[in-house]
C-alpha cells in the first residue's frame, strides 16, 4: 500500500477498473482520463480571434492526443463562416510551424501521432469523411508529408458535419476537427 496516488489515461472500461480497485483497497486518489468527444461553444458575442486560440491550442496541442482534445466545435451562425476561414488561417499557421518537423520548436504544438496504427486509424476517418459522407474539408497539407520521420498528420477541419457522423461520435484522438453550426444556446446544449 505504498501507492498513493493513480494515475491513468487509457479507455473508459479499464479506467473502471481502476477506480474500483481502488476503492476496495485504501482508497487511493485516482485521475482518470478516459476519453470523449469535448465540445467548445463559440457564441456570436465571443471574442473571435481568442476563442480561435484557445480552441487550436486545444485540438492541435499534442496533435490531439489528449483526452480532454475539444475535437467538436459549435459555432453559432451568425459568426460561423468568419470563424472557419479565421480557423483555417490558424490551423495553417500551426502546421507551417509544425511543418518544418523540429521538435525543439517552442512554437510546434503539432507532432508525430503515436505509431502507425494510430496513424492508420486517424487518416481512415479523414477518408471516410472525405469520400464516404462528402463533407466539407480543409486539410492543411496533403498525404503522403514528405520530409517527416515519424506518423505526422496534418491539421484537418470537417465543416456542416450531421451529428450521425462518425467523426462526431468517436473519439479519433488526433488532431482532426468537426466545426458545426448552432442558432441558440438550447441548440448549441443538445448538440454538444
Amino acid at each position: 500500500m505504498d501507492i498513493d496516488k493513480i494515475s491513468f489515461t487509457g479507455s473508459t472500461k479499464v479506467g473502471g477498473f481502476v477506480l474500483e480497485a481502488s476503492g476496495q483497497s485504501n482508497l487511493k486518489d485516482v485521475t482518470l482520463e478516459c476519453g470523449g468527444k469535448s465540445p467548445a461553444l463559440v457564441f456570436e458575442d465571443a471574442d473571435l480571434d481568442k476563442a480561435i486560440d484557445w480552441i487550436a491550442a486545444g485540438i492541435f496541442y499534442n496533435s490531439g492526443q489528449n483526452c480532454t482534445a475539444n475535437s467538436r466545435v459549435y459555432v453559432q451562425s451568425s459568426i460561423y463562416d468568419k470563424f472557419v476561414e479565421k480557423f483555417k488561417e490558424t490551423a495553417k499557421k500551426e502546421w507551417d510551424v509544425a511543418g518544418k518537423f523540429d521538435p525543439f520548436d517552442e512554437k510546434c504544438i503539432v507532432g508525430p501521432v503515436i505509431s502507425s496504427t494510430q496513424y492508420d486509424r486517424i487518416k481512415s476517418y479523414i477518408e471516410r469523411g472525405k469520400r464516404e459522407e462528402k463533407l466539407g474539408m480543409f486539410q492543411t497539407s496533403e498525404f503522403p508529408i514528405g520530409g517527416a520521420k515519424g506518423y505526422f498528420i496534418p491539421p484537418t477541419i470537417f465543416t456542416d458535419v450531421p451529428q450521425t457522423s462518425k467523426l462526431l461520435q468517436d473519439e479519433i484522438f488526433g488532431p482532426v476537427v468537426v466545426v458545426s453550426k448552432f442558432t441558440n444556446y438550447d441548440d448549441a446544449t443538445e448538440a454538444g
